[in-house]
């Protein structure tokens, strides 16, 4: 039986107030932490729940670069209610028309997509607000999908270079 012992851990921060500290430790922290304090009120709740929503948002990227669509079109589902359909590549490059023309469509309404908030100002509706955050998300992800290709595909192509490499020094030798 193995006998296994862990030193002692220390985290510290030296910033001055209670929710600086906790925000710099936060930081450094890993995804069951940040996972486990999802649901505290404040700005450590709410920082720990956009950190949990950018790691999904690049989980549905990386599916999305290995042509794993159904992430991306239930995130899309999930905010719109709607159906969606994504049948190839072409579809995927397509959804942000696609997304337009849903905004579109809203802000063709009476009310133009927006109202008055309390101050008189026009500010989106909730509707209009959800299709603008779901472009967003959509252009984030196919650039994140992009970069995740790409690299995979240098990566590839690094490896093919230095196993031409090795062979032609193997034949030389």
């Amino acid at each position: 039986m193995s006998n296994i012992t862990i030193a002692p851990v220390i985290v510290n921060s030296l910033a001055k107030t209670s929710t600086e500290r906790k925000m710099d430790v936060l930081q450094f922290a890993g995804s069951a932490v940040i996972q486990a304090h999802v649901n505290d009120k404040g700005a450590i709740g709410k920082a720990c729940r956009e950190s949990f929503a950018n790691g999904g948002l690049i989980g549905i990227a990386r599916a999305a670069s290995n042509a794993n669509y159904l992430p991306l079109a239930q995130h899309m589902y999930l905010t719109t209610g709607k159906p969606v359909v994504i049948g190839s590549r072409n579809g995927y490059l397509a959804i942000t028309d696609t997304i337009d023309a849903m905004i579109l469509a809203e802000t063709s309404k009476k009310n133009g997509g927006f109202r008055e908030d309390k101050n008189g100002l026009q500010v989106p509706t909730a509707s209009h607000a959800a299709l603008l955050k779901l472009r967003s998300d959509v252009v984030d992800i196919q650039a994140e999908a992009e970069a995740i290709f790409q690299a995979r595909k240098q990566a590839k192509a690094d490896a093919l270079a230095i196993e031409a490499k090795q062979l032609a020094n193997e034949q030389q030798a």
